[in-house]
């Protein structure tokens, strides 16, 4: 089941710099997560428990873009907001 639950957001992110977040409340049910960070890849969120809750690049402005949530952004009552600040 979803549930709400808080998340901190890195500083100097690309999720941060979309957002101006450093910490946020997002609906997510975890039965899979990021165990092991990839090379050349950050945490750019994780949650309390703390499941990562969002990837990107280290080097995010030399690179394409890239970021990976772990949130259900259609269950939120912001979606089409959020869904068109990522966009």
């Amino acid at each position: 089941m979803d549930q709400r639950h808080e998340i901190h957001v890195g500083e100097k992110t690309l999720l941060n710099e979309i957002t101006g977040c450093v910490k946020g409340a997002v609906n997510s049910s975890h039965h899979q997560c990021v165990e092991t960070v990839g090379t050349n890849l950050l945490v750019a969120a994780r949650a309390e428990d703390p499941i990562v809750e969002a990837i990107q690049w280290q080097d995010a402005h030399d690179k394409p873009f890239y970021l990976g949530v772990q949130v259900r952004i259609e269950l939120s009552k912001y979606k089409y907001q959020l869904i068109f600040i990522l966009i």
